[in-house]
């Protein structure tokens, strides 16, 4: 096995209806199906990130930049209908620390222990994303989900940085556009800059 599919926060909260509503998010239900359909008949590893953050994380406001999202089991940090659970290999929570934002998939681990009232440590046996792709020989990632231009942005970057083949379907993703923030085209122009490959 040398590929991976990871699907980046594709979760309740980044939603319409949600806290922190992204535009055309359930839209891409049916895409982000297709690749989990076609990666799984062609044995690739799939991999979900979640935000999973605690009570008055640093992420929030007002210390941080966001409203509140994603609390750690919620209905708000729960996979968007469409997507199977059983369809996933490994699960990477991250932003379940209350130091970081948590954007990248690197950032995560595959366990963490406590609760959202009280915070949460890395498990014993947790391992990051980087131990799952290395332990698997994972080379090559396709990356769909939510926000272009923060998590799937800060996830791919990272991902070639780290020297992983890193391939960014436009049909599997959607971002939110502030106008004080990176937008979606510089984060993609960015990338593609960088030799991520932008496919239709």
């Amino acid at each position: 096995m040398t590929h991976a599919l990871i699907i980046v926060d594709y979760q309740n909260d980044f939603a319409e209806g949600g806290t922190l509503a992204i535009p055309g998010a359930r839209a891409l239900a049916p895409a982000i199906a297709s690749h989990i359909e076609m990666t799984r008949s062609q044995s690739w590893l799939i991999i979900a990130t979640r935000d999973w953050h605690p009570e008055g994380s640093v992420h929030f406001l007002p210390k941080g930049k966001w409203p509140v999202h994603c609390l750690a089991d919620t209905h708000g940090s729960d996979y968007i209908d469409g997507i199977n659970p059983n369809s996933i290999d490994f699960e990477i929570f991250k932003g379940y620390a209350n130091s970081d934002d948590g954007y990248s998939g690197f950032e995560g681990v595959t366990h963490v222990i406590g609760t959202k009232e009280d915070g949460f440590q890395i498990a014993p046996d947790a391992l990051s994303l980087e131990d799952v792709l290395r332990n698997t020989g994972i080379r090559t990632l396709k990356i769909v989900g939510l926000a272009t231009n923060f998590c799937v942005y800060a996830t791919a970057r990272d991902a070639h940085e780290r020297g992983y083949t890193t391939i960014l379907p436009r049909d599997g993703i959607a971002g939110i556009d502030i106008p004080w923030l990176p937008s979606q085209d510089d984060r993609l122009q960015e990338l593609a800059q960088s030799w991520v490959k932008i496919v239709p």
